[in-house]
């Protein structure tokens, strides 16, 4: 161990793993509110990215973030809904496919040219509309 100086790291036995306290000067195991250095280096870690609250999601200016919350099974099915009206093709399609997915919204969708596709593979199409649409070569009977 130390002698107390921030530089001095501990020494570890030959053969014992090296972990982020015996690396990092900085990392003081009585004062929690430090924060821990990264992975095998002497230098604080990044905080971490916030992420948007579920709710905002929907929309975020960030398409990756949008894209990401359109396969998030916690996203809320307001924020699912308004997904499946997205600019982006490709975040249309994830939440087509959401289980969250509010179930008027997904009969809308099995009409939709663009979105019907991945509309019937949806985890929560009642068998019976699945079978339907099964039969009828994916056509549905209005």
């Amino acid at each position: 161990m130390g002698i107390g100086f921030p530089h001095v790291v501990r020494a570890v036995p030959h053969g014992q793993p090296v972990q982020d306290s015996d690396m990092c000067p900085r990392r003081d195991p009585a004062a929690p509110e430090q924060p821990p250095c990264a992975p095998g280096t002497r230098e604080p870690a990044a905080p971490a990215p916030r992420r948007p609250a579920p709710s905002q999601v929907a929309d975020h200016e960030d398409l990756e973030v949008r894209a990401s919350a359109a396969h998030d099974r916690h996203t809320p099915p307001e924020a699912v809904h308004r997904l499946t009206h997205d600019p982006d093709p490709a975040v249309r399609a994830a939440p087509a496919r959401h289980p969250h997915l509010p179930p008027t919204r997904l009969a809308e969708l099995l009409d939709d040219e663009e979105l019907a596709h991945h509309a019937a593979a949806n985890p929560t199409l009642e068998p019976g509309l699945l079978h339907e649409l099964v039969e009828s070569g994916g056509q549905r009977a209005k």
